[in-house]
């Protein structure tokens, strides 16, 4: 069984961003979009595929850890927040997002 479903973008043959879902925690492990592809979009698309990609395996809600300055983006990301974590001797934030029923 497939546990973790990794997503890459590319612009112009030249990789601008990567995201991973560990599936059976349902949690988000990385979004990261390089300096020149930040504001197009590119972070949304890639965290949109991994919303769906859960939603269709059956999850209900997905979990991350985001650092403080992204807090803001996956809260416009219908992300809310749970309360402060640490990852890696980092200050970040436990946030969760509760996915809708996949159709059918």
């Amino acid at each position: 069984m497939q546990t973790r479903a990794t997503y890459v973008a590319e612009r112009g043959g030249q990789i601008v961003g990567f995201a991973q879902l560990d599936l059976e925690r349902g949690e988000v492990e990385a979004v990261y979009v390089s300096p020149d592809a930040v504001r197009t979009k590119v972070d949304t698309a890639l965290l949109h595929q991994l919303d769906e990609v859960a939603r269709c395996g059956g999850l209900r809600e997905i979990t991350l850890k985001s650092t403080l300055n992204a807090e803001p983006f996956y809260a416009q990301q219908g992300y809310e927040r749970l309360g402060r974590a640490q990852h890696a001797d980092l200050d970040c934030v436990q946030m969760r997002k509760t996915l809708p029923h996949p159709l059918g």
